[in-house]
């Protein structure tokens, strides 16, 4: 009997020590998640929050937080809707449940189910998101609009090599395709306990892109990303933010393999100023620059902004570019392309769908204004943030950063093929000779007997050829990728020769072939 009192006063014991060390450990969770959260360290606050769920799945600040941050990171949009709902009967500990459940709909595209949670926050008159509630419903109205009339555009995915789980961004790349520059957050901050925003630089190689490599001269302890390049990809202009009290952009200049700050550039004093800047632009002659600022006429928030410079070599004062293009919202992300005459930009405002959407407006240098500008449409612009495009020159091909199901965590980079765009076609000239003793001579036999047949790389027909005998040659066009040619001639051996065609700037227009046909051996 003593015993089986001392066990049960020892279990007692044991069970009250266990509840005290999880109640212990939940503290320091609730704690840390909170720090992070405020910090803006969301997906540590995350890991925190749902090892709290998974302690006490009756959580409901833990399950409420866990859902703000997967909006917040874009992340897991369809589970922070379903930490929602678990808690959506909860309005007077969480009055914005109806907000949060409304912009998970947005996010998931249900737009019409997104409309009714919205209002629902709004019929609450709770005041914090109510602005936001408002706008949020026009954007869905808009998001319906533009879903109905999607651009034909298709999206690869730039692979493992480029993108990582976390956010890699603003992709920029030389009209030739021959680099490419992008943020990513991947590497993490021991000492600050923080992900790091830095610059990256990849090389175009005939497989694909290159490894990405850190910028070292760009990067420092602070938070770097590009924000737009001249199209020729000789100047690059990066942003670092200053603990959100300001901003400022540097222009650095392109030397091959890396980029130097171009210290005698006069714009940097310019977009040094202990003012917020966000963005900026220039044409290939960087004699014209668009900026993103908040200034004193900023119709609010940021404003798209124009320096030219003056023929004695200052900067003119900053123009803004107007009611047409401005907002009350915000205008950032400007990016110059096609001549400098087409700008890109990103805005909170127009008929955006959510968040930031890309629209483009055209410079007309007679009048000096700019064009209505137009939304590029979905799927280029979802409800989620979409801020920058980057084209090449040949306007088949661009590459952005987007929130997608194929994707890897985070955001990616992707390459859009415009489908209406015709693909660039490389033209080859092929010379046919026969091998001799004294060396290859041309063809002289009638050039019907020859039978020229490409295929594609899975062995399907691409076309049959004639030869032109008069001009020693016969012609093919041919889209990207990998072809075999195979020559046929009575009296001699079938020749079969692999040729490619190369893609962004190992792309070739034009270029000329000899084929040397072998006499059959007797």
């Amino acid at each position: 009997m003593k015993f089986i009192v001392f066990l049960l006063v020892f279990l007692t014991g044991v069970g009250y020590a266990f509840s005290q060390d999880k109640k212990e450990y939940l503290t320091k969770l609730q704690n840390d998640a909170a720090k992070n959260f405020h910090d803006g360290n969301y997906s540590i606050a995350l890991t925190d929050y749902e090892k709290i769920i998974k302690a006490d799945s009756m959580q409901s600040n833990a399950i409420y937080y866990a859902g703000v941050c997967h909006i917040l990171l874009k992340r897991n949009i369809s589970l922070a809707q379903e930490y929602f709902k678990r808690i959506e009967d909860h309005t007077s500990e969480f009055p914005a449940i109806y907000f949060f459940l409304g912009e998970t709909y947005m996010l998931m595209h249900e737009l019409k189910t997104a409309i009714s949670y919205f209002n629902k926050y709004i019929d609450t008159q709770d005041e914090v998101y109510a602005t936001d509630a408002v706008r949020s419903v026009e954007m869905c109205q808009s998001g319906m609009d533009l879903m109905n009339k999607p651009q034909r555009v298709s999206f690869e995915n730039l692979g493992a090599t480029i993108n990582s789980t976390m956010d890699d961004c603003f992709p920029f790349v030389s009209e030739d395709e021959s680099f490419m520059v992008f943020a990513s957050n991947k590497r993490y901050d021991p000492i600050y306990g923080v992900f790091d925003e830095n610059v990256y630089l990849s090389f175009s190689e005939k497989s694909g892109w290159g490894f990405p490599v850190q910028s070292k001269d760009i990067c420092t302890f602070d938070n770097e990303f590009p924000v737009g390049m001249t199209p020729n990809g000789k100047n690059l202009f990066v942003c670092t933010h200053n603990e959100d009290q300001f901003s400022e952009i540097n222009v650095w200049k392109n030397k091959g393999k890396s980029f130097k700050q171009d210290d005698n550039n006069s714009l940097n004093s310019l977009l040094v100023s202990k003012k917020w800047y966000d963005g900026a632009t220039g044409r290939d002659d960087m004699d014209f620059v668009v900026v993103s600022a908040r200034l004193e006429d900023s119709f609010g928030g940021s404003d798209l902004y124009m320096y030219r410079k003056m023929p004695d070599g200052t900067w003119s004062k900053p123009r803004n570019l107007g009611s047409l293009v401005n907002t009350v919202y915000d205008e950032c992300y400007p990016n110059l392309s096609f001549g400098g005459h087409t700008l890109y930009f990103a805005s909170k405002g127009h008929n955006s769908m959510g968040g930031f959407d890309i629209f483009v407006t055209y410079y007309n240098e007679i009048t000096g204004e700019w064009t209505n500008p137009q939304n590029m449409g979905y799927p280029i612009n979802t409800a989620s943030d979409n801020t920058t495009i980057s084209f090449a020159a040949n306007r088949k091909y661009a590459y952005i950063s987007a929130y997608r199901k194929d994707g890897y965590g985070g955001q990616d980079i992707y390459r859009l093929n415009f489908i209406d765009q015709d693909a660039p076609l490389s033209l080859l000239k092929g010379s046919i000779l026969v091998q001799q003793e004294g060396g290859p001579v041309k063809w002289q036999d009638d050039p019907y007997s020859l039978n020229i047949t490409v295929y594609d790389d899975k062995e399907n027909i691409f076309g049959n050829y004639t030869y032109n005998g008069y001009l020693n040659r016969f012609v093919s066009i041919f889209p990207k990728g990998k072809y075999k040619i195979e020559i046929q001639a009575a009296g001699y051996e079938t020749l079969n020769e692999s040729i490619e065609i190369m893609d962004r700037n190992l792309f070739v227009p034009e270029f000329n072939k000899e084929f040397v046909l072998l006499p059959e051996k007797l």
